[in-house]
């Protein structure tokens, strides 16, 4: 049976129950067009295609702070997406932390900067917190500007490092994202069938899920109904589960032992889009008890 190509655009909640599925390489064919790669917007996704086309150049520290695999390199024999069979994307944010006019990896500014300023202090921690919850993501400008101002002041070294930080600082800024033009552009762009899994942000202990921020969730789903694309929820899977063994403390991660099982009903969401090619996808795989 050949293998299905197919481009996998997501977070760790798409990529990583892929990673554990030992299934997968024998039906997709999802590093064909390169290693996985944490993507939590639109942007971000365009930013991936436009680096395995050649289109855009992206300097050693960018690609660092876009995370990048080390060993992703130009793809031009693929880039043209003409033997593509079927995409998946797992959008997880409406919001981009905007440097210059990339669009960073949220968890490398804040260890980047958190590493300049003084990891393991308090009071950085909650100039750190306030700068990028309160401020990037909450688009609070007034407490973006008084907090990044404080920790410019904790950064002093003449280091490359702590010269990118201040820049970081100084010039970050976040910018909500269009989900119906974001996903309408790569549909534009891929021409295949191509499917959308929900993100939660958490679980309830009851495993209902969590939508942040409010309204993202709706939005996700109303672009993707407009452009008549199969959804997949996985929040029924993980209440069948059961939460509390579905999820990591915290609620934001996979277990171990889940992770295989959400990848085997992403392989069966991955093959139903592909059979469909057009219309809306109504799937939802049993849920799997736990021991």
């Amino acid at each position: 049976m050949k293998r299905l190509n197919t481009l996998v655009l997501g977070g760790c909640l798409v990529n990583r129950p892929m990673d554990a599925t030992a299934r997968a390489n024998e039906v997709l064919d999802y590093r064909r067009y390169g290693p996985l790669q944490l993507l939590h917007s639109f942007t971000q996704m365009f930013q991936r295609i436009q680096f395995i086309r050649g289109e855009r150049e992206f300097p050693d520290e960018i690609r660092r702070l876009c995370r990048f695999p080390r060993d992703l390199g130009p793809l031009p024999e693929v880039a043209d997406f003409r033997d593509l069979d079927v995409a998946i994307v797992e959008p997880t944010t409406p919001v981009d932390l905007m440097f210059r006019g990339f669009s960073l990896n949220r968890q490398a500014v804040q260890r980047f900067v958190g590493a300049a300023a003084g990891e393991g202090n308090k009071a950085v921690a909650a100039l750190l917190t306030r700068w990028f919850r309160k401020g990037l993501i909450g688009f609070d400008e007034e407490a973006r500007a008084d907090a990044a101002s404080k920790l410019l002041k904790l950064i002093s070294g003449s280091r490359a490092r702590d010269k990118i930080a201040r820049e970081l600082l100084e010039e970050t800024r976040s910018v909500k994202c269009d989900q119906l033009g974001g996903l309408q552009g790569l549909h534009d762009i891929l021409r295949c069938p191509m499917g959308l899994v929900l993100y939660n942000f958490r679980y309830m202990p009851d495993g209902r899920a969590i939508s942040w921020p409010a309204g993202f969730r709706e939005d996700t789903i109303a672009a993707a109904k407009s452009l008549d694309l199969a959804v997949y929820d996985p929040t029924s899977l993980v209440v069948g589960y059961g939460a509390d063994a579905a999820l990591v403390p915290g609620g934001g991660h996979y277990t171990e032992a889940f992770k295989p099982i959400m990848g085997e009903a992403l392989l069966e969401f991955i093959q139903a889009v592909h059979a469909q090619r057009s219309g809306l996808v109504s799937f939802e795989p049993a849920p799997a008890a736990a021991d």
